[in-house]
């Protein structure tokens, strides 16, 4: 089903009025297997966008665990953010770990193993074809803009 246009920049998806950019985001990383993980960059190259507007999008995610938003780790593979908290001791982070050492993730000091990385497939991507109405199709693509 084509999302609903509810505003300027938001459409209506599955009950929850989000961004055309968050969905992008929340399709691809339902396409991540449990058991592994992808980083914020990857998401971000996936889908022409940068890092922390899919972070952004993970932290408003309105859907978890059913989008997998615990499945997103940083660069370093090191779990972070979840929930927006940094503290690798905090109850959040704690909650993430345990979801993805149940999915099978192997994590040692707060570190996902490089084994459970995720690389995203051109079948993941293409998967991310707009379905949105016309009236409500935009592609923004903010890498590289120029002020004029």
């Amino acid at each position: 089903m084509a999302p609903k246009a509810v505003g300027s920049n938001k459409v209506l998806w599955r009950g929850k009025s989000v961004t055309l950019h968050d969905i992008r985001v929340y399709k691809l990383i339902s396409r991540i297997p449990a058991g592994k993980v992808a980083t914020y960059g990857s998401v971000a190259k996936a889908i022409m966008s940068g890092p922390r507007g899919v972070g952004q999008a993970l932290r408003r995610n309105p859907f978890a665990p059913d989008v997998p938003c615990h499945r997103v780790v940083n660069a370093t593979r090191c779990l972070h953010g979840f929930r927006g908290s940094l503290d690798p001791t905090c109850h959040d982070l704690q909650d993430k770990h345990a979801l993805l050492v149940g999915e099978g993730v192997l994590i040692a000091d707060h570190k996902v193993d490089v084994g459970c990385m995720y690389t995203f497939t051109p079948e993941d991507v293409a998967s991310l074809q707009d379905d949105a109405e016309p009236s409500t199709r935009v592609t923004i693509n903010f890498i590289n803009c120029k002020k004029l």
